[in-house]
């Protein structure tokens, strides 16, 4: 999912538009590795059993933390079709930026995974908040001129 996020950075910071072509790919490999990792989780701990799969989202924050980063990844696996973008319309780009909150809470689920600080899930972290500073870039210099044009 953080590597969805790359061609964007790469682009602002360089101009280079080479890496966009690849970047709906990505979101959605990484739909498909979280739908994985949740089967894994469902099948293999819990035996798709409904009440022991809700007993274990009830337990802790990592779990739904997890769950709803998922479905967000499941909504935008769903609307990623030219033919939704384009019954989207303008609504399709801003239901898209929910991929910087799917991320966050992706690496909030990876960080509880722990019970104590490691370096991946933090080198993770950083990574995904040094890749939404680069994304912030041209959002600000769009509104600082629109401010001096008013």
């Amino acid at each position: 999912l953080i590597a969805s996020l790359v061609p964007t950075a790469v682009r602002v910071l360089t101009g280079y538009k080479g890496l966009m072509v690849v970047r709906r790919d990505l979101g959605l490999y990484s739909f498909k590795f979280a739908l994985l990792h949740f089967l894994i989780f469902a099948g293999l701990d819990y035996r798709f059993d409904l009440e022991l799969l809700w007993d274990a989202l009830a337990q802790g924050s990592r779990n739904i933390i997890g769950a709803i980063s998922w479905l967000l990844l499941l909504v935008l696996a769903l609307t990623s079709t030219k033919q939704a973008m384009r019954r989207l319309g303008r609504y399709w780009r801003p239901l898209h930026r929910l991929t910087y909150l799917a991320s966050a809470l992706a690496v909030a689920h990876y960080v509880l995974t722990f019970k104590e600080w490691r370096v991946a899930p933090v080198v993770t972290g950083i990574v995904l908040v040094l890749l939404l500073v680069v994304r912030m870039v041209p959002l600000l210099r769009q509104r600082s001129t629109r401010s001096r044009q008013s």
